[in-house]
């Protein structure tokens, strides 16, 4: 059931009124005299999710603002976590200056970095790596007029999701059997997103991770199971082991494949095993489900 992420607390507009008449100095430039809290609203029908780890609340972000001063990027805050506002969440004693600025958020709450080349989170690391549990989404807000009120955060789901594994077979009587042995696949377990590109970079040494998979088929069947583990987005390779008997026979394959995981997509992995006089042909292709859809055709090829 698809369930959504929220900003929880509801608001008081008051919110949108001035703070205070003070003149407070940053950088050199004064804000103006009436300062406006910045507030954040996130844009709901973007972010629902079937996650791993499922978030159902997205509260005590952290954001940080950037905007360009004669051309060069001129940091107004960074890595500060939200508070709740009501129905919306804030940051403390910040308020719009007399400028445009542009925004970037990341939950959970991990600190961004900031640079000519963009801004980048960390999901997971070295020494804690992704479990495969996680759901990190992010969102960004360009350009955003002084004294928006609020400032709407599109918020992204930036991991993609092994759902699963489905199996059929399509053999005329039940004197074949498919039994899987192992199936795995092998990705990063730590890397940086860059919120501005949506690109990767610094990706860990891909490490093989176990996927679950059905009991032994025989016949025409249909066999599944569950996986739902987090991946950071890419092309990795799928390994499978099983052994095909027939009439006594026992043969046992070891085949590889490269699949393509999507960010926010939710990807199962589908084979088919028939034809007993072609054992060793195996068809695979990635089924997707929402998040989104998409078709991904992926073929094995036995491993030597």
């Amino acid at each position: 059931m698809k369930k959504l992420l929220s900003i929880t607390s509801c608001a008081a507009l008051c919110l949108l009124a001035a703070a205070s008449c003070e003149k407070n100095e940053f950088n050199g430039d004064l804000l103006p005299e009436k300062k406006q809290n910045i507030i954040f609203a996130p844009a709901m029908e973007s972010i629902g999710t079937r996650a791993m780890s499922e978030v159902t609340q997205v509260q005590n972000l952290k954001v940080s603002a950037i905007y360009y001063k004669e051309q060069t990027l001129q940091t107004y805050f960074e890595n500060q976590t939200t508070t709740a506002s009501g129905e919306y969440q804030s940051v403390g004693n910040y308020y719009w200056p007399d400028w445009n600025l542009s925004f970037y958020a990341v939950y959970p709450p991990v600190d961004m970095t900031i640079n000519g080349g963009g801004v980048t989170v960390p999901v997971g690391t070295s020494d804690k790596k992704l479990t495969g549990n996680e759901d990190y989404v992010c969102a960004l807000s360009e350009s955003v007029a002084k004294n928006t009120l609020p400032v709407k955060l599109k918020f992204s789901h930036i991991l993609a999701n092994v759902a699963g594994v489905k199996f059929t077979t399509s053999y005329a009587g039940t004197g074949t059997t498919v039994a899987i042995n192992e199936l795995k696949i092998s990705f990063p377990k730590y890397g940086k997103y860059n919120l501005v590109t949506k690109n990767w970079n610094s990706l860990g040494t891909a490490e093989s991770t176990n996927l679950p998979y059905p009991e032994t088929m025989s016949g025409n069947a249909t066999g599944s199971a569950v996986a739902d583990i987090s991946v950071i987005p890419g092309t990795y390779t799928v390994s499978i082991k099983y052994t095909v008997s027939y009439n006594g026979t026992a043969v046992q394959m070891n085949k590889s494949a490269s699949v393509t995981l999507p960010a926010g997509k939710k990807s199962t992995l589908v084979a088919s095993f028939k034809d007993s006089d072609d054992l060793k042909n195996i068809q695979f292709n990635v089924e997707l489900t929402p998040w989104d859809t998409s078709d991904l055709n992926v073929s094995f090829t036995p491993v030597s």
